[in-house]
């Protein structure tokens, strides 16, 4: 099946000959952009935001493995996960992943919330930056492409 345009082909085979049969079938065109949440693509950009800045970073290998697995446990920009397991999943000293935390926060990668979490986790969080930036750029473009600021930006 190949999508060209407004037409959807479609490939059959004739049970009697065993030949393709090549048919085109009529395909309205939607916008679905109305489907998917902005919600949703305010976090997939905020995600595009902070990979750009790791790449930026220039972390070490290790500190960027460390970074890794800290991701594993990542929830709405939330991260909650024992320096002990990290270190046990990438077989180093855990005074080798605090360092690596350190870095990753001092990058402004992340950011330390004091509280403790399930089962006397340490939370750090993704920096809100990355998801502002996200939302300035959408902004950005929907004013460039409309002329004028969008309905449902916060005063």
């Amino acid at each position: 099946m190949q999508l060209d345009g407004q037409w959807r082909y479609d490939a059959t085979v004739e049970k009697k000959t065993g030949t393709l049969q090549k048919s085109k079938v009529d395909l309205p065109q939607r916008d679905l952009s109305h489907m998917i949440s902005s919600k949703w693509r305010e976090v997939m950009d905020g995600k595009h935001f902070f990979f750009k800045h790791v790449v930026k970073s220039n972390l070490t290998g290790e500190q960027l493995r460390v970074l890794m697995c800290m991701l594993t446990t990542e929830m709405d920009g939330v991260i909650g996960i024992k320096q002990r397991e990290i270190a046990e999943m990438l077989t180093i000293p855990e005074s080798n992943v605090s360092r690596s935390i350190k870095a990753l926060i001092e990058a402004g990668l992340l950011s330390k919330k004091e509280e403790k979490g399930f089962d006397g986790r340490p939370i750090w969080h993704i920096d809100p930056i990355f998801g502002k930036q996200a939302r300035d750029e959408v902004e950005a473009m929907y004013e460039k492409f409309h002329g004028k600021p969008s309905s449902d930006r916060k005063k």
